[in-house]
């Protein structure tokens, strides 16, 4: 711990000193760099001297990232280590809500979970994130030459709005399970998978710390907390007056193990009373589109914004995908649909991705008041 410390304390006084450098040389004072920097930034000061006559950003865009780096520094600063430790598990699976699979929607490495039912495992694996995380830096500032912002994408666009095995002939469809191996992989599932009534026993059960909102609109309920792995937690709210919900789930990314696509957001069968399934797996999912090899894939015709959730910038989308069914009832690919009563928000902290959606039109202001109530 006191390595580390000076370590950071180090890397503080060589930004300050850096900063007070460049400066000091914009400013035309002359200023020794400091003993403490090494050379190489040294030469880095003269570089960006020489070059920023040349840059002009546009003053609104300057104010607007200062105020972002202000507040990532702070939360920086204030940001505990965890020190909670994870299991790994075999196989994807998904949060939906609807009925145990059939040996002909089924394969092996595929774990669909729904919420407030029994889980249902789905043909095709569906996996957990890889971030695709885009610094930007600039030097209209102080502050903007000493830190960078990092805008951290959480959807993957898929090349077009259908995904999955397009040949609907028999001879193109993949071998359906076994009723024995059907029965090996419900027991796999049943035995990873955990579900609680209470945030505080979910803790238990899995040793990690959860957020719930402390902002919950009127009529909404915690129904029940519900991991599909170990790295995964979806609370699941309710209101009992019109049956509407909203999800909140929590993944930790660097826990050996964990699923690399989803959390995937399906509209629910016809055949099922329930509204909406998300799906995580820990194998690229349906075909060789690089969308669904990793992170929170999104269809080609989806459209996202920005969204501040506390000191870091999020993504919006509204639209779900919703299940292609083969001639014998398996699921051999996803359709995108731009159904807005499907919207959600997926940001990052740290190492833990948060996602709030909803399948009942809850405005996006709604929305964006429970991700930023998490505490």
């Amino acid at each position: 711990m006191t390595s580390n410390y000076h370590d950071e304390n180090d890397e503080n006084q060589q930004a300050e000193a850096l900063d007070n450098l460049i400066t000091a040389q914009q400013q035309g004072r002359s200023l020794p760099a400091p003993k403490s920097l090494p050379s190489a930034k040294s030469d880095l000061v003269a570089d960006l001297i020489s070059h920023s006559k040349d840059i002009h950003p546009d003053p609104g865009f300057v104010a607007s990232l200062e105020a972002e780096l202000l507040q990532r520094q702070s939360l920086l600063m204030a940001q505990p280590q965890s020190t909670h430790a994870s299991n790994s598990s075999s196989g994807p699976q998904s949060l939906p809500i609807a009925q145990l699979p059939t040996p002909s929607t089924s394969k092996r490495g595929s774990r669909p979970m729904r919420l407030t039912n029994p889980f249902r495992s789905a043909q095709q694996s569906l996996v957990t994130l890889a971030l695709l995380v885009v610094a930007v830096a600039t030097i209209a500032t102080p502050l903007g030459r000493s830190l960078a912002l990092e805008f951290i994408h959480v959807f993957n666009q898929t090349r077009s709005d259908q995904v999955g095995q397009q040949d609907n002939s028999p001879n193109a469809q993949p071998r359906s399970l076994t009723p024995s191996e059907l029965a090996a992989l419900q027991a796999e599932v049943e035995a990873e998978i955990r579900e609680t009534t209470t945030v505080a026993e979910m803790e238990a059960e899995r040793g990690i710390e959860l957020k719930e909102p402390s902002f919950i609109p009127d009529g909404f309920e915690l129904k029940e907390v519900v991991s599909p792995f170990s790295e995964i937690v979806a609370l699941n709210y309710r209101n009992t007056q019109t049956n509407a919900r909203f999800i909140v789930t929590q993944q930790r990314l660097t826990a050996n193990g964990s699923p690399i696509v989803g959390p995937i957001t399906l509209a629910a069968s016809s055949e099922s009373d329930s509204q909406i399934s998300l799906m995580w797996s820990k194998e690229p999912i349906l075909d060789d589109d690089p969308a669904l090899a990793g992170g929170s894939p999104i269809g080609a015709s989806a459209e996202t914004e920005p969204i501040r959730v506390g000191s870091v910038l999020g993504e919006y989308v509204e639209g779900t995908w919703a299940e292609v069914i083969s001639p014998d009832g398996g699921i051999q690919g996803m359709q995108w649909t731009d159904d807005t009563n499907f919207r959600q928000i997926q940001w990052r902290e740290g190492e833990v991705l948060f996602q709030v959606v909803t399948p009942n039109a809850m405005d996006q202001e709604e929305l964006a008041a429970i991700a930023r109530s998490l505490r």
